[in-house]
C-alpha cells in the first residue's frame, strides 16, 4: 500500500520519506532538461524527490494539494487552524498541509464548500499564491501588458500576475508568451518557487512587534498621542471590483481578488470572510458580502457582484482551443465550434483568423462582434482570412524577404496569400502599391475545369519588386533578383468564408473577410441585419458580399478587388447603406437586382470595371450623397425586366466625376436633385423611351 501510494502521487517526493539522495544522478529524465539544475537543488533541499522507477517526470502538471504541500515545505510553515470541506476528510494525507494554508491565507475553497485537491493548477493560480505569501498585488499592469496574450490572464489573477512578473518569479516561454492559463508543471512550479525569496509570515508578525516597541520608547508622547487619535475609530478599509465570468465555469472567492489594510496600513486581506452564494449554472448577479476585521475588533464591509455571463455567449481568440470552455479566460479557437455550441452572441480577440469559414443556418440569432477588451487604435478588426497565411522575413544576408516554410521543388502548395505589409511588389494589382493577394482567372472557367484562379509568384531577373520561387522557399525581392526566374500558380480552397443563412436576427461587426474562391460573403434570407465595419473582398470567382432575400443595413463597410461586385444585392431584400465603400471590382461597386427596395447614403466607389454604383433591374434604391468616380458608369440605372420598367427613384446631392459615362438611364425615371456630372467622357446618357425620364429638380 505503501509504494502504491508513491507511485501514485504527482509529487510522491514531497509525500513520503525521500527516495534518493542529494542530487538525484540516477533520474533518468531530467539529465537534459532546461531546469535541471533548479530540480536537483530542490531534491537535495528534501523539497521534493523522484519516482521509484527513477524518473521526475518533470513536464507532468500538479494538483492543488501538491503545490500546498510544496509550498508549506519550501516557506517552513507549520501553524495551522480547523478546516471544514466537503471533499477532505482528516484521513486525506494533503490534510494538514490544507489546514496550514488555510491558516497563513495564502489559499482558499470554492464557494461550494470544496477545496478540488485533485484539480490540477494554472501558472495564473501559483501567481496568486506566491503574491498573497509575498503580499505583492501590482494593480498597474504596465509590466502585464507587454505580453502577447496578455488578456488570457484571468481578470481576478491581473494583480496577482503583474505582482509575480514585477518580482521575477513568473517570465515568458521562448516566444515571450505567458500562457496564465495553462496547467503549470512540476518542473515549472519548481523554478517558479526558486526565484521567491523565503520568509515566513509569523516571522514578519514579530518583527513587527519589535519595532513598534522600539518606536515607541524613541518617539514622543505627543506624537504618540496624535497617532492614536487619528486611527482609533477608523474601520478597515475593502477594495475590490465586480467578477464576470461564464455560465458553467467554477468560482471561488479568491477570484474576487478582494484587498483589505487596517487603519495603520497594515494588510489584513488574509482575514476577510466571504458571504453570498454563486450558482454558476443560471446567468444573472450574485451579491457577495466582503467583511474584514481588524485586530481590534473593528469591521468594515463592502457588497460586489459576481455576474454569471449566459452560456449563449462564447468568446473566441486566435491563441484560443475548440477544447476549452469558450468563456471569456478559456476562448474556443473557431467560430463554427462556438456556433455548435449554441452561441448567440460570438465575442472574438482582434487578430487573424486564417482557414475559417463561418457557417450558420435558421438560428433566431446570431451576434459576432469584437472584444472591445482586446482592442486598440491598431488592432480592431476580426480579420477572417481563407488558408493559412505566409510570414515574409528579411534575410539579412541576402536581402530578401524570406517565407518562413519551405516546399518540395515542383509540389504543389495551397492557400497563398501575401498579405503583410512588405517593401513596394509590383504584383500585378489593378491598384498599385498595395500588396496583397494576386489571381488569374479565365473566362471560359466552367467549360475547362483545368483552368482555375490560381495565385502567381513570378520572378523576372534582375528586376526589383518581384516574387520569385527556387524550389524550397519563396522570395520577395525588392531589390535586383540573381535567381533563375521560376513561375509557380497555386489553387485557392473553395467555398466562402461567411455562408450565413436563416438568421433572424444577424449582427457582425469588424470582420475583414479575404481571400474566398466563391462570393466572399453569402447572407440568405435573413431578417434584421446590421453590418458594421466590416469588409468583404478577393473574391476569386464572385462577389464581395452577397445579401440575398435579406434586410437590415450595412454601416461603414467596404468591398474591393472582387472578380465580380462589390455587394450584389439580390431577390427582393430591402437593405440601406451608409458611408460605405466599393472599389477595384472587376464588375460593379454596389449592385441591387430584381425587386430589390432600399437606399444608398454617402459613401465613395471607384476604379469598378462597370458601374460604380447600379441599381438595375428594376430595383428601386434612392441615393443621397454618393460619390462615384473613376469608372466605366458613375451611376448605372438599367433595367431589361419588363416586369418593373419606369421604376421611379430618387437621386439627390450625388457626385460622379472622371468615369466614361456620368449616368447611364435606361427604363427609369430618375428624380434628381443638387447631382454633379464633372470631367465624365460622357456626362449623361439617358435613353429616349416613355419608360425612361431624367427630372431635374
Amino acid at each position: 500500500m505503501h509504494k502504491k501510494l508513491i507511485s501514485s502521487l504527482l509529487l510522491g517526493s514531497i509525500l513520503m520519506t525521500p527516495i534518493y539522495a542529494h542530487s538525484n544522478p540516477n533520474l533518468n529524465d531530467i539529465s537534459e532538461h532546461w531546469a535541471k539544475k533548479e530540480i536537483n537543488q530542490f531534491i537535495s533541499s528534501g523539497y521534493v524527490n523522484g519516482y521509484e522507477d527513477k524518473t521526475f517526470r518533470p513536464d507532468n502538471s500538479i494538483t492543488r494539494a501538491e503545490f500546498v504541500k510544496l509550498v508549506n515545505k519550501y516557506f517552513g510553515f507549520n501553524n495551522s487552524e480547523d478546516i471544514k470541506f466537503s471533499d477532505i476528510s482528516i484521513n486525506d494525507w494533503y490534510y494538514k498541509d490544507i489546514c496550514i494554508a488555510s491558516k497563513v491565507g495564502y489559499i482558499n475553497g470554492y464557494e461550494d464548500k470544496t477545496f478540488k485537491p485533485d484539480k490540477t493548477i494554472t501558472r495564473e493560480e501559483v501567481s496568486k499564491i506566491l503574491i498573497s505569501v509575498k503580499n505583492k498585488q501590482d494593480n498597474v499592469y504596465d509590466k502585464l501588458n507587454k505580453y502577447p496574450d496578455k488578456n488570457k490572464v484571468s481578470n481576478w489573477a491581473k494583480a496577482y500576475v503583474e505582482g509575480a512578473i514585477e518580482q521575477g518569479y513568473l517570465k515568458g516561454n521562448d516566444l515571450g508568451l505567458l500562457n496564465p492559463t495553462n496547467n503549470i508543471t512540476r518542473a515549472e512550479s519548481i523554478t517558479i518557487l526558486s526565484r521567491v525569496v523565503k520568509s515566513k509570515p509569523e516571522i514578519k508578525k514579530e518583527t513587527k512587534k519589535e519595532l513598534k516597541k522600539e518606536t515607541k520608547k524613541e518617539t514622543k508622547k505627543e506624537t504618540k498621542k496624535e497617532t492614536k487619535k487619528e486611527t482609533k475609530n477608523k474601520p478597515p478599509v475593502i477594495t475590490a471590483k465586480d467578477l464576470t465570468i461564464k455560465q458553467g465555469d467554477e468560482f471561488e472567492y479568491s477570484m474576487i481578488n478582494a484587498q483589505a489594510k487596517d487603519a495603520e496600513g497594515e494588510n489584513i486581506s488574509r482575514y476577510i470572510n466571504y458571504s453570498g452564494n454563486v450558482d454558476t449554472s443560471k446567468e444573472g448577479e450574485y451579491p457577495i458580502t466582503l467583511t474584514a476585521e481588524d485586530d481590534k475588533g473593528t469591521t468594515n464591509s463592502l457588497n460586489v457582484k459576481v455576474i454569471v455571463e449566459s452560456i449563449n455567449k462564447c468568446y473566441i481568440s486566435s491563441n484560443g482551443s475548440d477544447s476549452n470552455s469558450g468563456s471569456k479566460k478559456s476562448p474556443f479557437k473557431t467560430f463554427n465550434k462556438a456556433i455548435k455550441s449554441g452561441a448567440k452572441t460570438i465575442i472574438a480577440d482582434p487578430g487573424e483568423y486564417w482557414g475559417q469559414q463561418i457557417i450558420a443556418n435558421n438560428l433566431e440569432k446570431l451576434h459576432i462582434l469584437i472584444n472591445q477588451e482586446s482592442a486598440s487604435p491598431t488592432n480592431n478588426s476580426i480579420y477572417l482570412k481563407n488558408g493559412d497565411g505566409l510570414v515574409f522575413k528579411l534575410d539579412n544576408s541576402t536581402k530578401l524577404y524570406k517565407c518562413n516554410r519551405t516546399f518540395n521543388k515542383n509540389s504543389r502548395f495551397h492557400r497563398v496569400f501575401i498579405t503583410k505589409e512588405l517593401p513596394p511588389i509590383e504584383a500585378g494589382e489593378r491598384s498599385n502599391g498595395v500588396n496583397a493577394c494576386i489571381w488569374e482567372t479565365f473566362k471560359d472557367y466552367k467549360k475547362d475545369k483545368t483552368l482555375i484562379p490560381v495565385l502567381t509568384l513570378d520572378e523576372c531577373k534582375s528586376k526589383q519588386g518581384t516574387f520569385f520561387y527556387d524550389g524550397e522557399s519563396i522570395y520577395l525581392n525588392p531589390n535586383d533578383g540573381t535567381i533563375d526566374n521560376k513561375v509557380y500558380r497555386t489553387p485557392l480552397e473553395e467555398g466562402n468564408l461567411l455562408n450565413l443563412v436563416n438568421i433572424n436576427d444577424l449582427v457582425l461587426e469588424n470582420v475583414k473577410a479575404e481571400f474566398s474562391y466563391e462570393t466572399v460573403a453569402v447572407l440568405y434570407n435573413n431578417n434584421n441585419m446590421t453590418v458594421r465595419n466590416c469588409e468583404f473582398s478577393y473574391s476569386a470567382l464572385g462577389e464581395g458580399a452577397q445579401p440575398k432575400k435579406s434586410n437590415g443595413n450595412f454601416y461603414k463597410c467596404i468591398a474591393k478587388k472582387n472578380r465580380n461586385d462589390g455587394f450584389n444585392i439580390q431577390t427582393f431584400g430591402d437593405t440601406h447603406f451608409f458611408d460605405c465603400e466599393a472599389m477595384y471590382n472587376y464588375d460593379d461597386g454596389i449592385s441591387h437586382h430584381t425587386g430589390c427596395t432600399g437606399s444608398i447614403h454617402g459613401g465613395e466607389f471607384y476604379g469598378n470595371g462597370k458601374g460604380g454604383i447600379s441599381p438595375a433591374h428594376g430595383a428601386k434604391i434612392d441615393l443621397f450623397n454618393t460619390i462615384c468616380h473613376n469608372n466605366r458608369y458613375g451611376i448605372y440605372s438599367v433595367s431589361t425586366n419588363n416586369d418593373y420598367l419606369g421604376t421611379k427613384v430618387r437621386h439627390m446631392n450625388n457626385v460622379c466625376y472622371d468615369n466614361e459615362v456620368g449616368l447611364q438611364v435606361v427604363n427609369y425615371h430618375i428624380l434628381s436633385y443638387n447631382c454633379k456630372y464633372t470631367n465624365n467622357n460622357i456626362t449623361k446618357q439617358v435613353r429616349d423611351n416613355n419608360n425612361t425620364s431624367l427630372e431635374e429638380l
